[in-house]
């Protein structure tokens, strides 16, 4: 399979219900069963992961850690830790236990990119216009991630949807 570990960042991508989150799945399975002491995070932005699904694939739900929510801000913070307005973290993120050893996380699925909130869009009314806020914080925040996931081992899956135009529906 080629894990993606040691900070690698894979996404799987394409239309729904082509089996995006089923193939994410397989991958938590073989990183658990390749890494036999190690977690998976499994990001649930879609609020939709099936934990009787997993254990009919056969995974290990007890090295599962799930977290549900679609706030970019919660996300990254969670992952990287919480800075002060100078640039210094004020508190430890998921990756600084993971490379101080204090946990053994070897892969994060983060699922679905297209669901996650950008800070941006938090806390503002729909007419409030802003222009193509998840790239933004994307490209922000995977500069900020990366060296993280290098220097705990640790790799990204993300999920991403396939669309064609505005509506979300299927591609052409």
């Amino acid at each position: 399979w080629g894990l993606p570990v040691n900070g690698r960042i894979t996404q799987f991508f394409g239309a729904a219900g082509c089996g995006k989150s089923f193939m994410a799945l397989l991958m938590c399975k073989a990183t658990l069963e390749k890494y036999p002491d190690s977690e998976v995070l499994y990001v649930d932005t879609e609020q939709a992961v099936d934990v009787k699904w997993m254990k009919r694939l056969g995974i290990d739900t007890s090295r599962v850690r799930i977290m549900s929510t679609n706030s970019g801000k919660e996300i990254w913070d969670a992952l990287c830790g919480r800075y002060n307005k100078d640039g210094k973290k004020n508190q430890q993120g998921i990756l600084d236990f993971v490379a101080a050893k204090q946990l053994n996380i070897k892969l994060i699925v983060l699922d679905s990119i297209a669901d996650m909130q950008p800070t941006l869009e938090q806390g503002r009314n729909i007419e409030q216009a802003e222009m193509a806020p998840l790239p933004r914080f994307l490209s922000r925040g995977l500069r900020m991630l990366r060296p993280m996931l290098a220097k705990a081992g640790v790799g990204l899956l993300c999920i991403n949807h396939l669309r064609d135009g505005m509506d979300g529906g299927p591609p052409q």
